[in-house]
């Protein structure tokens, strides 16, 4: 249970991360126009309602846990693309669509592999991870106040990095108990 919720904390941490930060990050590093930026993030919402719409026929066919890593190293490497110049950008956008299917195939694995008392495992879950996400975002904003938009903005790739790696952790650690 620990493992999902500090996972989905990172996790939500960093997609709020970029609805609550990327104007900013793009304003402040790219000197990009108020227009121009917030089509970015509107974009963003774009790929990420139809990843909402669309990714769970994706996740059904891959499976859940693969779709967990895969989803979420392809967020990661949109976001960091989108942080090497101004020109690519625009991937920041396109990970909307990977960010997307990660919270509710979290929620439907504790559903799958929890047998008692889902819903106080969920609700647990799910106020870790919000407790993470205010903390993370906090953080966020000191790091732009003290080194500015780069620095804040590279910490929401490391949270989904870190829930790259947490999704495997979590994929071998079921995997284990399945087999023994």
């Amino acid at each position: 249970m620990w493992l999902f919720a500090i996972m989905l904390g990172f996790y939500v941490a960093s997609e709020l991360g970029v609805g609550n930060w990327a104007v900013t990050f793009l304003r402040g590093w790219y000197k990009m126009d108020n227009t121009i930026s917030s089509l970015y993030l509107s974009i963003f919402f774009a790929t990420f309602t139809l990843g909402r719409l669309f990714g769970g026929f994706i996740v059904e066919k891959v499976g859940y846990l693969k779709s967990l890593s895969v989803f979420s190293l392809c967020a990661a490497v949109f976001i960091a693309i989108g942080m090497l110049s101004k020109s690519l950008a625009f991937s920041i956008s396109i990970s909307g669509f990977f960010y997307s299917i990660i919270f509710p195939t979290v929620i439907a694995t504790i559903m799958k592999e929890f047998k008692k008392h889902v819903s106080v495992i969920i609700g647990i879950t799910v106020t870790i991870d919000s407790t993470i996400n205010m903390f993370a975002n906090f953080l966020i904003g000191k790091l732009n106040d003290l080194f500015g938009a780069f620095i804040s903005f590279s910490a929401i790739l490391v949270f989904v990095i870190a829930v790259v790696f947490m999704s495997l952790i979590l994929s071998q650690t079921i995997k284990k108990e399945v087999s023994e």
